[in-house]
């Protein structure tokens, strides 16, 4: 990985966790252009800005309902 993608990579640190970052690196096919890995990684950081639950969410109730109702 050259140090255009390292920069890249490491400019997004305050947005993505490390274990994200780390396995950007592991499975980043070789042939990838510095245009799709900030696709990629933008990608990445919608995914991760959904899925965090609003301040004062019931998770703990929402998640007994969800494990009991199958049941």
């Amino acid at each position: 990985m050259n140090k255009e993608f390292k920069t890249l990579i490491e400019s997004y640190s305050d947005k993505l966790s490390e274990k994200v970052l780390s396995d950007v690196v592991e499975y980043l096919p070789a042939k990838v252009t510095k245009k799709q890995l900030k696709e990629i990684l933008d990608k990445l950081v919608d995914i991760t800005e959904r899925s965090v639950i609003n301040p004062g969410e019931c998770v703990g109730l929402v998640s007994a309902e969800s494990i009991g109702e199958p049941g």
